[in-house]
C-alpha cells in the first residue's frame, strides 16, 4: 500500500452583507436585496464555492421574496452541477439557469395567486473551485469584479435597459437573451482567480466607474481584510461600511459579497 498523498488546497473565504436603503427605510419598507452561498467538497480534494446576490425589483410586490429564493436555489444548483456548468455551451447554460429559476418563481406566484412579474429580481453569481475554474452569471444591474494575478478586473458590468433606471429581470420574457455568462479555468490565457466581489446596484456606483469600467482599489483593500481576518469579523466590517459609507451615496439597498482564496490547507488523499 502506498503512502497517503497530501494535496495543498487554498480554501475560499467569504464575507457578505446587505443593508436597507435610506428610501426604503424612510417609508417603512424592507431590504429587497438578498445573498446566498453554497460549498461542496470535490472528489479530487478541492472544493467548490458559489456566491449569489440578487436585487428584488422595487416595483414588484414580492421582489424581495424572488431575490431570496433565486439566490438560494442558484447557489446550491451551481455547486451541485459543476459538470453541466463547466462543460456546457454558453447558450445551453443560459437556457438551463433561466428555466430553473423561472420555474421556481412561477410555482411561488401560482401558489400565491399573483403574476410571475410580482417576483421580479436580478441575479449575480459566481461559482469557482480551488483548482482554478470559475464562471459568473449576471442578469440585470450590479456587477462582478475579479482579482487575477494581483490585478482587479470588471468581469461583468451592469446591464441596463433603454431608459434610465431600467434593467433586466429573471421574470422578463427575454431573460435568456439578456443573461451574461463568463468563465475561465486553470491554464487559459489569464492567471487563476484570487478573489471575487459581487454587488447590487446600490453599491455599483461607488466601486465601478460606469463610463470607463475602472474598478475602485477599495476592493483590493477589502480582499486583503478577508485574507488576513476571520470571515465573521470582515462581514461585520462590510456591514459597517455599507451603513456608514455606501448607503450615504444612494437611496437604494446595498449588498456586497467578497470571496478570496485563503491560506493553504492540507488534504490527505
Amino acid at each position: 500500500m502506498g503512502l497517503p498523498v497530501t494535496i495543498q488546497v487554498r480554501r475560499w473565504k467569504v464575507a457578505r452583507s446587505s443593508v436597507i436603503g435610506k428610501l426604503h427605510e424612510k417609508v417603512g419598507g424592507r431590504c429587497e436585496d438578498a445573498w446566498s452561498t453554497a460549498r461542496r467538497a470535490l472528489d479530487n480534494g478541492h472544493e467548490a464555492l458559489a456566491v449569489c446576490v440578487s436585487d428584488g425589483a422595487g416595483s414588484a410586490a414580492k421582489g424581495w421574496a424572488g431575490a431570496q429564493m433565486a439566490s438560494r436555489v442558484l447557489a446550491i444548483w451551481l455547486v451541485d452541477n459543476l459538470d453541466k456548468i463547466f462543460g456546457g455551451v454558453a447558450d445551453d447554460q443560459k437556457r438551463l439557469i433561466v428555466t430553473i429559476l423561472k420555474r421556481l418563481l412561477r410555482r411561488a406566484a401560482d401558489s400565491c395567486g399573483v403574476t410571475l412579474k410580482s417576483y421580479a429580481c436580478t441575479i449575480i453569481a459566481v461559482v469557482t473551485t480551488t483548482d482554478g475554474r470559475w464562471l459568473t452569471v449576471h442578469l440585470g444591474d450590479g456587477a462582478v469584479v475579479g482579482s487575477f494575478g494581483g490585478a482587479l478586473r470588471a468581469i461583468s458590468l451592469p446591464r441596463k435597459g433603454e431608459f434610465a433606471n431600467e434593467t433586466f429581470f429573471l421574470t422578463d420574457n427575454d431573460a435568456i437573451k439578456c443573461i451574461d455568462i463568463q468563465s475561465g479555468m486553470a491554464g487559459d490565457s489569464t492567471p487563476p482567480p484570487e478573489a471575487f466581489a459581487l454587488f447590487t446596484d446600490g453599491v455599483e456606483g461607488s466601486l465601478v466607474n460606469r463610463r470607463t469600467s475602472e474598478v475602485s482599489q477599495v476592493l483590493a483593500n477589502m480582499f486583503g481584510w478577508l485574507l488576513n481576518n476571520p470571515e465573521e469579523e470582515v462581514a461585520l466590517a462590510l456591514e459597517n461600511n455599507l451603513n456608514q459609507v455606501f448607503r450615504e451615496r444612494t437611496g437604494d439597498d446595498c449588498t456586497l459579497a467578497i470571496a478570496v482564496q485563503g491560506p493553504h490547507q492540507a488534504n490527505t488523499a
